[in-house]
Formats: C-alpha cells, structure tokens, sequence
C-alpha cells in the first residue's frame, strides 16, 4: 500500500515538474522570436543611407548606410559614398531580424561575418519632405 502511495505521489509530483518545465520553455521560445525585418514592416525593406560626413584627414566623405533584402541584407559604417561597400570601417552581410519588442535589429549571419545589433529609435516615417526616414543608433537615416 505504501509503494502505491509513494508511486502516486511521485508520479504527480514529476508530472508537475514536467508541465511547468514544458511551459517555461514555450515561454522562452515565444519571447525570443524574431521575424525578418521586412515581414515585421515592409517599408523597412530597400536601401538606407545618412546623411554625408566629411573627414577632415582623409579628405573623403564616408556614410553609414543599411540595406533589408531578407538574407541578403547589408550594413555598412563609414563607407566611402561613391562606392557601396567600398573602404568601410566595418561591413557586414546576411538576415536582418526585428526583436519582439519591436526596438533592436540585427543584421549579419555570423558566419564569418559579424552580427551587428542596432538600436531603433524611429520607426519608417514620411517626413515633412515626403522622404521615407527614420533613426537608427540615433543617426537619420533616409531611404533611396
């Protein structure tokens, strides 16, 4: 009698345990979700650039731009502007994802090439120009 009590009781007791490790990873899971940046926003999708800076001791006017193209998504910082990709300080390539909270995106696959996360402070917006704009790591960006 005592052995069947004891196996009732461990059995609900493991049954517990199971169910709330089953629920914490569900929830883990649904936190972490990430979409592809265009999913999330369409009008995130295309070609992003700052405006131009100027380097006085180089002489050469560089930019930071982003492209959304699902996998094929690009970031690139301090770029010399007449050249995409050209003489960055850093660039990297691959899936750009939004976090759930809808405030970080991160561009880059890792393979090889570095992930960058990126903070949004504005969402896609047209502008008093009628110009698709937004903030990225507190820069203007405009889209082409």
């Amino acid at each position: 009698m005592f052995v069947l009590l004891f196996t009732f009781i461990f059995s609900c007791y493991m049954k517990t345990n199971f169910t709330i490790f089953l629920l914490s990873v569900m929830f883990s899971i649904s936190c972490c979700k990430k979409q592809y940046m265009e999913d999330f926003d369409e009008h995130y999708k295309g070609e992003w650039h700052s405006a131009d800076q100027f380097t006085p001791n180089s002489g050469v006017k560089s930019e930071i731009y982003f492209i959304i193209n699902g996998k094929n998504s690009e970031y690139g910082f301090m770029c010399q502007v007449s050249c995409k990709a050209c003489s960055c300080q850093l660039l990297t390539k691959g899936k750009a994802v939004i976090n759930s909270k809808h405030t970080k995106m991160t561009i880059g696959s890792g393979n090889g090439m570095k992930k960058i996360k990126l903070d949004i402070n504005e969402a896609p917006h047209l502008n008093a120009a009628k110009k698709w704009e937004c903030k990225v790591n507190n820069v203007v960006m405009l889209k082409n």
